[in-house]
């Protein structure tokens, strides 16, 4: 089985409802449902921290650039999935492909909880005698939660006993910065997962590992998951340790452009190069509006057909940045053009799938 396979299924989501102020709560409207996309973009991590836990706090990611091809996780009726039977009180399933390398982990929404009950693929599988609440709401500032868990995992000649903790506390609330220079109140969610395992063959233990995962998650009221995730993993096998930094950025569609608008005040007609580009499947693309007009930003191929209407709406003066999801396009370069009158603009962006 892949690590980034298995690391990815313990990436830990949330979930948000307005409160009040700049303070964000992780509300129960919000968990996730069959359809849902959740896209990572991994980041350089130089010099990326977490900073200290607290009340009005300013976290700038503004200089984050990408470094790899991002994940993608998307949500389904379990009930649609391969390994559906083993898993009888899982109503939702997330779906990563990793290469060909498919893998499923089974969930429940009941009782404004995220319970994992296990996760399968071709060439193992893991189930809960004590399922995993990854996510209890609703959750405020300063409010936590903890969990137990237990549970195997079963494969060809082995099996693997598997058990830990997870500790969740809302330790923090300011103003977010993110990559591209969009700001916006956010709050931040701290999640301590422990994990120890024993390995048996023919009932024998043959190996022993355990694995922390330390992560800060901040969320926005205006998307779903995590806009960004900062993660410590530090795995222990046989006294051996492994320690890995992750920074993943999410991009997401808020809803309505005015929600689009960043501060700052535009000083001239400019459309920015989008960001992350090359991009998969989603990508975000700024432009500045020194005085109001009627704006269009399209998206056409290299032929001249337009593929993507995402602005052609009457726009107030300002900075502006558009999230664009190409998940319905083919792989390969595609030009976007911004109009405001006799004005025009436009630049080239790149889908890799």
């Amino acid at each position: 089985m892949r690590l980034a396979s298995v690391v990815a299924l313990f990436v830990l989501f949330g979930w948000l409802s307005e409160k009040a102020a700049s303070q964000i709560s992780i509300g129960p409207d919000k968990l996730p449902s069959a359809g849902d996309v959740f896209i990572a973009h991994p980041m350089d991590t130089t010099s990326v921290f977490e900073g200290t836990a607290g009340a009005n706090k300013s976290w700038n990611f503004a200089g984050l650039t990408s470094s790899a091809i991002p994940e993608t996780i998307q949500y389904v009726n379990a009930s649609t999935t391969p390994f559906a039977q083993q898993f009888p009180n899982a109503s939702l399933a997330s779906v990563i492909n990793d290469g060909g390398f498919v893998t499923y982990a089974y969930f429940s929404t009941a009782s404004n909880k995220l319970t994992l009950y296990g996760s399968a693929g071709e060439e193992f599988m893991i189930q809960y005698d004590d399922p995993e609440i990854q996510m209890s709401t609703p959750l405020n500032f300063n409010d936590q939660y903890s969990d137990q868990f237990s549970g195997a995992m079963t494969g060809e000649g082995f099996i693997v006993r598997t058990g830990g903790s997870l500790n969740v506390i809302n330790d923090s609330y300011g103003t977010l910065v993110l990559p591209g220079g969009a700001s916006m109140p956010a709050a931040r969610v701290k999640f301590v997962r422990q994990n120890f395992d024993t390995t048996f063959v023919n009932g024998i233990p043959l190996m022993t590992s355990s694995l922390t995962i330390t992560s800060y998650e901040w969320f926005i009221a205006s998307a779903k998951f995590p806009v960004l995730q900062i993660a410590y993993y530090v795995q222990v096998t046989n006294g051996s340790t492994t320690r890995i930094k992750k920074v993943d950025y999410n991009p997401f569609a808020p809803t309505s452009v005015d929600e689009r608008k960043k501060d700052g005040v535009a000083t001239t007609f400019k459309l920015d190069q989008n960001f992350p580009n090359p991009f998969n499947p989603a990508t975000t693309i700024g432009f500045q509006l020194p005085q109001s007009g009627n704006v269009s930003l399209k998206v056409y191929n290299l032929l001249g057909q337009e593929v993507a209407t995402l602005v052609d709406e009457e726009l107030s003066s300002g900075i502006y940045a558009i999230p664009f999801d190409a998940g319905n396009l083919a792989s390969g370069t595609y030009v976007y053009r911004l109009q405001v009158g006799d004005a025009v603009q436009t630049k080239k962006l790149t889908l890799l799938k």
